[in-house]
């Protein structure tokens, strides 16, 4: 039975990051976001504002596994959240698993 809630508890979700590597190959890295489900007409509102824009509405906290590169988890801001945003393959990242969440995709471990 499927039960509609009127919840807006944000939902946990892996995120995969491809990093290019020196001579042509990837290097795929996660971390664990907490996105907020939109309804399909604030993701019309948000779909000519560009990525930016979009993942300031839905990446809204992450877990302690998105580290620097003393390997201290970085707590989440919208200053930190707004930086990942412009990292092309971060970006791509985020929006791709968030539409996997949306469409029902399963996570991958």
């Amino acid at each position: 039975m499927f039960i509609v809630r009127n919840e807006k508890q944000p939902i946990k979700w892996p995120v995969t990051v491809s990093v290019p590597q020196d001579g042509g190959g990837i290097r795929e890295y996660k971390f664990t976001a907490f996105f907020q489900m939109l309804t399909a007409d604030q993701i019309k509102e948000f779909e000519n504002e560009g990525d930016e824009a979009y993942i300031e509405k839905i990446l809204v906290g992450w877990g302690t596994d998105l580290v620097d590169e003393e390997s201290t988890p970085i707590p989440f801001s919208d200053e930190m959240r707004n930086k990942l945003a412009q990292m092309t393959n971060v970006k791509l990242g985020i929006v791709n698993a968030y539409w996997n969440l949306i469409r029902g995709v399963k996570a991958k471990n």
